[in-house]
């Protein structure tokens, strides 16, 4: 108690002198209040393991400022702590921070080994590897609250990720070809063909390895395995190229008598086909009537092989959606073609909004980040804006090596780079000649293989953190 009944003596002191400069008729309000009103923190050092070519390990020191870390307070429950967590490898065992308290309290700070207490200074460096107990009296003394200060940091980078291996070798999935995996609900749903039968089966998301077949009606075709796809929590897909649609994938209903050739993307308002001429085609009312598509490219270029697509909402605006979609040409037409197609389209849903033309992403000869031209792309909106795809062998002039990496494209479809921080299984088969990419609402990202019967998934740490609820009361 030495600390804090020497604090008291001073600020009496400092009372007494400050009354002596005072006139006739001046008078000091004290108020009984005692709180901490405010609590920030510094910048604090993080400490990283690095490993050097040689197999040594170091050490190397930065330093972060955490001051946009928000603490909240719980005046009620005596409750200090920050909602977002502090980065890993934040040293706790010596945190700045500037605390003040109401109406210039006095702050003290609860030993962790006993009751003694000390003053609290800015200028002193806290251990918070344990949450500790700050006292604040107000300036009369006759005032006391306690409040518990916790301050978290994340045990784990927020940007790694370690692929996990759900089965391997699982015989229903390795006898799959021309697969198309999408989640719905709590569950991912496989399609694919099997000695010209088109077939589906069901997995909960948080499984992988039990796959159980539906049994569909009518029979699924190859023909509406390759055109799936998910709108609004409904699955549609072309019988003899008229449009069907399923909400659990086993019981499917007829939309629509017009004559479709293909279904090429879906997005939240619209679903996209090419009609029996070929030609790209929309639907805003789920497949009952149709309108022709505008591109600001040669129709050329639109891709007919292999086309995958994915759609985000935009940053500026969460009511419109950017689709971005990759395809090829066909070889027989277009030997020389040494990139994918990629196409890219902004969507807006308010009333008075326009529909927008498709807009080809041309590729630059010289840019090292093009798409390869290769087969199977399978793309996913994963991470925000973010596109993670991965593809098969290259075709054409293309030297791609099948499912040699993960790329990521954070610029809809403009660059595709090996995404170095997710990586990709290192037991992933690079013979695989039919796979599948989704990512399910628990923010893990599937990889499906055909052949081999192996299922992967691997999620991004920060996007399953959860963050506590926030308070600001005084």
């Amino acid at each position: 108690m030495r600390n804090y009944i020497l604090s008291i003596a001073l600020f009496a002191l400092t009372v007494i002198s400050l009354s002596s400069c005072l006139g006739d008729g001046d008078t000091i309000v004290y108020n009984d209040d005692a709180a901490i009103t405010s609590f920030s923190l510094g910048t604090l050092n993080a400490y990283y393991h690095t490993t050097a070519k040689d197999g040594s390990d170091s050490i190397y020191k930065r330093t972060i400022n955490c001051s946009s870390y928000v603490m909240s307070i719980d005046q009620e429950r005596g409750l200090i702590w920050n909602n977002d967590s502090l980065p890993t490898h934040v040293d706790l065992s010596a945190v700045i921070c500037t605390v003040n308290a109401k109406n210039g309290g006095t702050i003290a700070i609860k030993s962790l080994t006993s009751d003694s207490l000390s003053t609290y200074k800015s200028s002193d460096s806290i251990d918070f590897r344990n949450p500790r107990e700050f006292q604040v009296y107000n300036v009369l003394s006759t005032g006391l609250r306690k409040y518990t200060v916790k301050v978290n940091a994340h045990q784990e980078d927020g940007d790694s990720c370690v692929w996990t291996k759900v089965t391997t070798g699982n015989t229903q999935v390795a006898a799959l070809s021309d697969m198309k995996a999408l989640n719905l609900g709590e569950n991912i749903y496989l399609f694919g063909t099997l000695n010209g039968d088109g077939k589906v089966y069901m997995s909960a998301i948080g499984d992988g390895a039990n796959w159980t077949e539906l049994a569909t009606n009518p029979a699924l075709t190859v023909e509406a395995c390759k055109n799936v796809v998910l709108k609004n929590d409904k699955f549609y897909t072309l019988f003899d190229g008229k449009l069907c649609t399923s909400a659990d994938a086993a019981n499917w209903q007829l939309v629509s008598e017009n004559a479709l050739n293909s279904i090429v993307a879906a997005s939240a308002s619209r679903i996209y086909a090419t009609d029996a001429e070929g030609k790209l085609i929309s639907s805003s009312d789920n497949g009952i009537n149709w309108e022709a598509e505008a591109l600001d490219a040669d129709a050329s270029y639109f891709p007919t092989e292999g086309i995958s697509y994915a759609c985000h909402s935009l940053r500026t605006d969460a009511t419109a959606e950017k689709i971005v979609l990759i395809g090829n040409r066909s070889v027989e037409n277009y030997p020389n073609d040494k990139y994918s197609m990629v196409w890219t389209k902004v969507e807006e849903t308010k009333d008075g909004s326009r529909n927008h033309a498709w807009n080809l992403v041309e590729a630059d000869p010289l840019d090292k980040y093009n798409a390869p031209r290769a087969e199977n792309w399978q793309i996913v909106n994963y991470d925000g804006v973010n596109i993670k795809g991965i593809c098969g062998k290259g075709i054409g002039a293309s030297t791609e090596v099948a499912l040699s990496k993960i790329y990521n494209s954070g610029d809809d479809g403009i660059t595709w780079i090996n995404d170095s921080v997710m990586g990709k299984p290192a037991e992933l088969s690079s013979q695989a000649t039919s796979f599948a990419m989704t990512a399910d609402k628990a923010n893990s990202l599937w990889i499906i293989c055909g052949g081999t019967g192996d299922v992967w998934k691997v999620r991004i740490n920060r996007l399953v953190w959860k963050k506590a609820d926030a308070w600001f009361k005084e």
